[in-house]
């Protein structure tokens, strides 16, 4: 469990929705190049679909640092992991273990979404508040992964190909907004993985 300290930021809302058929066209130095990567974040009008993508590039940044392969995209687990990220939100919760019937543990939550066999894992985090833009604030947050041994390892991990990204702002114990981020490993996709819609709301 890693909690995260951050100050909070405002810009302009986001001009350019980030879509599902940008991570074939994007690696972590093209990403970190778009604008709308590079923009504060609103909390009145968040591309989630992009914070998202930060949090997935900022890790294989990692990866590339590490001379680790990059992670190839999953929706499947993308969704998993928002799905969660999102609950965590509007549940009150900050765990691995979800009161939800039938996604208790997250192993369950990515045999929903068909990711089964293989091995797999799951990191999450909570940042008090947003800080600078989409990507910087990724970036923050992949770094305290990294700087917390077990979480390392799920990022640096070889075995693991796939990866999916999913994060939600709101409140936590009555505190002020937070964002609640998870990350879904795996050594295998669902077979209709990009057939998968992620309900972004």
């Amino acid at each position: 469990m890693i909690v995260i300290l951050v100050l909070c930021s405002s810009g302009a809302p986001v001009k350019q929705k980030w879509t599902r058929d940008m991570y074939a066209k994007h690696d972590y130095k093209s990403f970190a190049q778009l604008p709308m990567a590079r923009q504060p974040i609103d909390v009145h009008n968040i591309d989630y679909a992009l914070l998202n993508a930060a949090i997935f590039y900022a890790t294989n940044w990692q990866r590339d640092k590490h001379r680790r392969k990059p992670f190839q995209h999953s929706p499947a687990l993308e969704k998993a992991a928002f799905e969660h990220s999102k609950n965590m939100i509007q549940y009150d919760f900050f765990s691995h273990e979800s009161p939800l019937p039938n996604k208790q543990k997250f192993w369950q939550r990515l045999k929903a979404e068909g990711v089964s066999g293989g091995a797999s894992s799951e990191n999450i985090a909570m940042h008090s508040n947003l800080s600078n833009s989409y990507l910087e604030t990724a970036k923050a947050l992949v770094l305290t992964w990294m700087d917390s041994p077990g979480h390392r390892s799920n990022i640096l991990n070889e075995s693991y190909k796939y990866l999916g990204c999913g994060a939600y702002i709101g409140k936590y114990k009555g505190w002020s907004e937070k964002i609640k981020a998870t990350q879904n490993f795996s050594t295998t996709d669902a077979p209709n993985s990009k057939e998968i819609v992620i309900d972004y709301k």
